[in-house]
């Protein structure tokens, strides 16, 4: 069973995340998914932060999934919502990119929704 990426520690400039062995993707998915048949997405109903996402400790789950199907996520990168959920933390969903990347990419929605 894969294990989760939990604890940062300090590699030179940059944070690496290490393996907590304790921890399992079922231990934190487990029973906190709401699978929502239109979307396909898997909707986390555990804890959900200030801003709408599904977290464990102090770690959004949807970059915690990632990590275990596709390994640490790179500094300065986040991982998206393909389907713009954010208690979204099906696998095939998420998609890392560049923080750049990133907000040029939210960006550039808000001004298609403004027009």
């Amino acid at each position: 069973m894969p294990r989760v990426h939990t604890r940062a520690e300090r590699v030179g400039n940059r944070e690496e995340l290490t393996t907590d062995t304790s921890v399992t993707i079922e231990d934190i998915i487990g029973s906190r998914i709401a699978i929502d048949e239109e979307t396909g997405c898997w909707n986390y109903t555990g804890s959900i932060s200030g801003a709408g996402y599904g977290m464990y400790g102090h770690k959004p789950v949807h970059r915690i999934v990632y990590e275990i199907f596709n390994g640490p996520v790179p500094g300065l990168w986040h991982v998206h919502h393909e389907c713009r959920n954010k208690r979204c933390c099906r696998p095939s969903h998420l998609n890392a990119m560049r923080d750049s990347d990133h907000l040029s990419l939210h960006a550039r929605e808000r001004r298609d929704a403004e027009a």
